[in-house]
């Protein structure tokens, strides 16, 4: 079972956010765990030289807009089936909302983040950004967001998972993690691998015989090596269907995870930043921008909350 002690609940109270709350909550019960409600108050930088000149009244929008995400967060949470949980009401002030996340995650050993995303999308992202894109991209520990309000329903949750693989080490994590929630939920466990077909110019071919993408090779390979790969992770105890298809791997794995129900998808993120992401791109972004079930991004570099070795064996 994940070791889940304590979870992030970042709102703006906007209804996007609100999405993430009965899932923060259903998650924080079923682990035992404290639930922390963040508000992050941000207003404009000001002028280190002569603030007081360009913002006279600074100090006292802070204090008004601290009154007023207090009243606000109690009503947000009194709205929402939470009273038999350990809830920790926070409104911390910063720059920049991502920031005061992922330095509220880091001085409080937030095991889960659970927040909403508006899923923006062309030119509308490309210029406002994703605050839950940048929280995944910077954050320490694992990260669940949230589009759509999800179906939790009075079953275990979750009844059936989705786990994109691209046979990276990052992916191999991802697997441990559906292990460990098929393993507390008895979920239907879907492996997906989307095969990204290569475009070669013309000038790259030498000779008569020309360039051929053999999908049927590369798709029998691909379903040996998923094989494998379930057997070594997943093991017998965790049965799993295995889906190849060849296509857009974010658009595919969004619309797979639709089509099969899924009620999360357990994917990895090599945590790309900057130019480096720019250039190569983010399935995990992308996935995140369509997916309608809850999508968790776990990493290799970050907080791990998998069981350890020694207490799988007693």
């Amino acid at each position: 079972m994940l070791t889940i002690r304590h979870i992030l609940y970042p709102t703006d109270f906007s209804e996007p956010a609100a999405a993430a709350l009965p899932l923060a909550a259903r998650i924080a019960r079923s682990h035992g765990a404290d639930l922390h409600a963040l508000h992050a108050l941000v207003l404009h930088a000001a002028d280190a030289v002569e603030a007081d000149k360009l913002f006279p009244r600074m100090e006292d929008a802070v204090v008004e807009l601290d009154r007023w995400a207090e009243s606000r967060m109690a009503a947000h949470l009194g709205e929402h089936d939470v009273g038999d949980l350990v809830v920790h009401e926070a409104r911390e002030r910063g720059f920049s909302v991502g920031a005061v996340i992922l330095e509220y995650a880091e001085e409080h050993d937030i095991d889960l983040i659970v927040m909403g995303t508006h899923g923006r999308r062309g030119l509308q992202h490309l210029f406002m950004g994703s605050i839950a894109e940048d929280v995944v991209r910077r954050s320490s520990c694992p990260v669940i967001t949230v589009r759509e309000r999800p179906r939790l329903g009075d079953a275990s949750w979750p009844a059936r998972l989705v786990a994109p693989v691209d046979f990276s080490e990052a992916s191999h994590l991802a697997l441990a993690y559906v292990r460990e929630l098929a393993a507390a939920s008895g979920a239907k466990v879907d492996l997906v691998h989307v095969i990204e077909p290569v475009t070669v110019p013309d000038p790259y071919i030498t000779g008569t015989a020309g360039f051929a993408f053999d999908v049927e090779t590369v798709r029998s390979n691909v379903q040996d090596a998923l094989e494998e790969l379930a057997a070594s992770v997943l093991g017998e105890a965790v049965p799993c269907e295995i889906h190849i298809d060849v296509g857009r791997p974010a658009a595919m794995i969004a619309a797979f995870a639709e089509e099969r129900g899924a009620d999360l998808v357990v994917m990895a993120s090599h945590g790309r930043t900057g130019l480096q992401r720019a250039l190569v791109g983010s399935v995990a972004s992308g996935v995140i921008r369509r997916s309608s079930p809850p999508v968790m991004i776990v990493k290799p570099s970050g907080r791990q909350i998998l069981p350890s070795p020694t207490s799988e064996t007693t």
